[in-house]
């Protein structure tokens, strides 16, 4: 059986569509690209290459009407790291 976890990873960066309608018509879309960053314990975000609120990033992927990750960091498991004999 496969597991569904997914890893936590140090940065995922998402491509958001967002379809704004009136009375069921679209009248603007609008595309963003969102980064969440971890480090140290510390939640940073980025909008469109912009430093921003992570509420606000949160709002854009939450809202958006299809979001496609498009880039993840993982951390390198520290198993690995000893078995190829360097430091993670």
């Amino acid at each position: 059986m496969q597991s569904t976890t997914r890893t936590p990873a140090i940065s995922r960066t998402w491509e958001t569509l967002t379809l704004d309608r009136m009375d069921g018509v679209v009248v603007q879309t609008r595309r963003h690209i969102v980064t969440i960053r971890k480090y140290k314990g510390v939640i940073t975000a980025e909008i469109d290459g912009q430093a921003a609120d992570v509420l606000i990033a949160d709002r854009i992927l939450r809202g958006a009407s299809a979001r496609t990750v498009t880039q993840e960091v993982i951390p390198f498991p520290m198993s690995m790291a000893r078995a190829l004999g360097v430091s993670a």
